[in-house]
């Protein structure tokens, strides 16, 4: 069995704390106001945040692991999390999930994204009325014909 890939949720509730480990009893880093978009590796209930979600939540220089409960239903929250997929290293699983790539107009321009998370660099855009070909994953777009992602909401 190997490792667990990465994941990417989006944060449900008005604000989760980021744990300094994997139990309700753990310190309190920092928290996430809802709308957030969080990546790491799923453990019993809990995602072990990866360096660049810790760096962007001010967690980078804690020494430790740092961890978000998925669901808070038993604690009477509710899901704190939503599963947005996984993490397409290169692209690879994107593509992999399509036989073919669909087509996605925009009613207005977007930026086009070296990654498929919120804060990633523009490296370029598409104008209003464009027409391009990708492969859905989660909220985003991978294109076809060139490297790069666009957010759904955009399109």
């Amino acid at each position: 069995v190997g490792a667990p890939s990465e994941e990417e949720f989006s944060v449900l509730a008005q604000q989760v704390f980021i744990r300094a480990a994997a139990s309700l009893g753990a310190p309190k880093l920092a928290t996430l106001a809802r709308g957030r978009v969080v990546s790491g590796r799923v453990h019993d209930g809990w995602l072990e945040l990866d360096a660049l979600t810790r760096a962007e939540a001010g967690c980078a220089d804690v020494p430790h692991s740092a961890h978000i409960l998925i669901d808070g239903s038993t604690l009477g929250l509710g899901p704190l999390l939503r599963h947005v997929g996984a993490i397409a290293p290169c692209g690879t699983p994107a593509r992999a999930v399509y036989a073919s790539p669909v087509a996605c107009s925009f009613r207005r321009g977007a930026a086009v994204l070296n990654a498929p998370r919120e804060g990633a660099v523009s490296i370029g855009n598409m104008g209003p009325g464009s027409t391009v070909w990708g492969f859905p994953l989660g909220d985003w777009l991978q294109l076809d014909e060139r490297k790069g992602w666009l957010h759904m909401l955009d399109i």
